[in-house]
């Protein structure tokens, strides 16, 4: 008896575990949730879109061939009124639009006919029906594929007619067909339910399908980089919303198999705010950025002489550096280049104090000789370490970096020294303040698309930045297709 409790106990928590444990087994680098008054909104875009489309459809003439023939042409939607409408969420993955109370009613011309022996008799005239007291429910199951595309199946639909009328005319036996119409109210009825079920779940699916097949795994950065954004696990469904887990993955472009060395780091709970989206940034993201970057090389920059003489106003040749370093004498009056690398990737924290910046460079300096070869003659050997925050401001993004430092490893001689002097100067009285300036001036959130962001929240935890905001419609608009070509489709 206790055996068998124990394997039950073990077999119940088992099964919560794998219930709860992500499907993939990897951590989301971005999570997203859409509060109950994000879906609202969709639900607002909806019936606009609705009411549009309802204004400006042609219902399809409709036509059968078989024991008796059939058409219904002119078809007319006289009124259309969708009654209340609500979009709920279910644990764990269920998404239900709901509409309760609409009503419609239509008008067309119709004919039947069915040939007896030699003889074909027809029957024709005008229909006018009408239903009302129409509720819907449309269950949607949210899941995902093997590629992390989101996937949306029908599984559960509920219909119900109220009141449901028909007005045959000018047939010669209206009151006769009327009356029949009216005896058989029920079973019609009843068909109809069915019939609505099986046409939303067929919309649903095939809609759905396209939805999946249009989502971009991968969307495009910045300098050849990208970001996987396929989904880690099921949208998960809670009282307030529903949520998302996306991978996050920054990759070159030119190498999406590349093996990033960095992992996640543990998952962030978003805050139980009610902004209409909030998600939480791990640091995962932008240090898969930084290594994007820095594999591209985007992160090396060559100053040719002709800079350094603009930078600096006058001709810096190896007789200027000869004075700090031995090593320079050698080459007399040649100009001088310089190549600045970062050795390895730099690295990124989130944290209370806003975001942290660190990495090492490389400063090669080399001599161009007369043939226009570079020598390579010394390197000097830098560390950086940046901390800095953004900030929103009345709808606007503010920025301000509160400590920079890049010191010189002091063992590189003379030239190290009077770098660590000059630079220890040059940071707190011009370079701070300059780039502070710029990032002070702020950055307005921009309309687009006909939506703009309001009420925007941005806050710092250990190891991720979370941002929330309401999307106000301003005008009304499409939606963009993303151009997409360049960027290899990869799982992961």
């Amino acid at each position: 008896m206790k055996r068998g409790i124990f394997c039950l106990s073990v077999l119940l928590l088992s099964s919560v575990w794998l219930c709860l444990a992500n499907q993939s087994g990897e951590e989301p680098g971005i999570k997203l949730r859409v509060h109950s008054r994000g879906l609202d909104f969709v639900r607002q875009l909806v019936l606009q879109y609705l009411d549009s489309f309802l204004n400006s459809y042609m219902v399809p003439n409709l036509s059968g061939f078989g024991t008796v023939n059939y058409e219904i042409q002119n078809i007319e939607i006289e009124s259309f009124d969708i009654g209340e409408t609500s979009f709920k969420t279910f644990p764990p993955n269920i998404f239900r639009p709901v509409i309760n109370g609409a009503s419609t009613s239509l008008r067309a011309k119709w004919k039947v006919w069915k040939k007896v022996l030699f003889v074909t008799l027809r029957l024709s005239g005008e229909l006018k029906a009408g239903a009302s007291g129409l509720n819907i429910g449309q269950s949607i199951e949210l899941g995902r594929n093997d590629m992390g595309k989101p996937t949306f199946k029908a599984v559960d639909c509920s219909t119900f007619v109220k009141s449901l009328k028909f007005d045959v005319k000018y047939t010669g036996l209206d009151w006769l067909i009327n009356l029949g119409l009216s005896l058989f109210e029920t079973s019609i009825k009843d068909k109809l339910q069915s019939a609505v079920c099986g046409q939303i779940k067929k919309v649903l699916d095939e809609g759905g399908e396209g939805l999946t097949d249009a989502f971009k795994v991968n969307l495009p950065l910045i300098s050849q980089s990208s970001i996987n954004v396929g989904l880690v696990c099921d949208p998960e469904a809670t009282s307030m919303g529903v949520m998302f887990s996306l991978r996050g993955r920054c990759f070159p472009n030119s190498s999406p198999d590349t093996k990033v060395p960095i992992k996640v780091s543990s998952v962030t709970t978003l805050d139980e705010t009610a902004e209409m989206i909030r998600f939480s940034v791990n640091e995962y993201v932008l240090n898969t950025l930084l290594y994007s970057l820095w594999f591209n090389d985007i992160l090396t920059w060559n100053v040719s002489s002709s800079q350094v003489r603009d930078a600096v106003g006058f001709e810096v040749t190896s007789d200027t550096l000869a004075p700090l370093d031995p090593t320079f004498e050698q080459y007399a009056g040649r100009p001088i280049e310089f190549k600045i690398e970062a050795p390895n990737a730099p690295s990124a924290l989130f944290g209370a104090r806003g975001l942290i910046l660190s990495g090492d460079i490389v400063v090669v300096i080399y001599v161009v000789q007369e043939d226009g070869s570079r020598t390579r003659a010394e390197s000097l050997d830098l560390s950086f370490n940046a901390t800095g925050m953004v900030m929103i401001n009345q709808n606007s993004l503010k920025g301000n970096i509160s400590d920079l430092r890049i010191n010189a490893d002091a063992f590189q001689g003379t030239i190290a020294e009077l770098f660590n002097e000059v630079i220890g100067q040059v940071i707190p009285t011009n370079l701070l303040p300059a780039v502070n300036g710029i990032l002070n001036s702020g950055y307005m959130f921009p309309e687009s698309f006909g939506f703009t962001v309001e009420n925007p929240t941005l806050a710092y935890k250990q190891g991720a930045l979370e941002v929330g905001a309401d999307i106000r419609q301003v005008t009304q608009g499409g939606f963009p297709t993303l151009d997409t070509a360049t960027i290899p489709d990869v799982p992961k």
